[in-house]
């Protein structure tokens, strides 16, 4: 994990008190110059989930040149399970419901708008 130490410039006219109010406020329970440990810790965790998201592609076809049985058992398995959760009346229904419901606040939110603009 990179640790970095995060440095604030702080003008120099002024007094200790607004020194002191341009730095973040310490998380709890640590001391204050490990907030910038923590974001950079973040920072540098969140860049490394990019580059293998990035790669992901890259992954999955190796892995099907190399492995083609396992990977068509691991897709047959999702496949099944979707089939599964899919076939049930009541997932249906509860798929549908807030379907609806969700097409219906959004044709509400457009048609807002839409009368908003025509009535200014």
């Amino acid at each position: 994990m990179n640790t970095q130490q995060a440095s604030y410039t702080i003008p120099s006219n002024l007094d200790g008190r607004a020194a002191r109010a341009v730095e973040p406020p310490p998380i709890a329970g640590q001391r204050p110059g490990a907030v910038g440990n923590v974001i950079g810790a973040v920072s540098t965790e969140l860049q490394a989930l990019t580059s293998q998201a990035r790669n992901l592609p890259k992954m999955l076809e190796q892995q099907l040149k190399d492995n083609p049985y396992a990977v068509l058992g691991v897709a047959a398995g999702v496949g099944f399970g979707l089939g599964m959760i899919f076939s049930s009346r009541l997932t249906r229904m509860l798929l549908l419901s807030v379907g609806g419901y969700a097409v219906n606040e959004m044709l509400k939110a457009r048609m807002k708008k839409y009368l908003d603009g025509a009535l200014t």
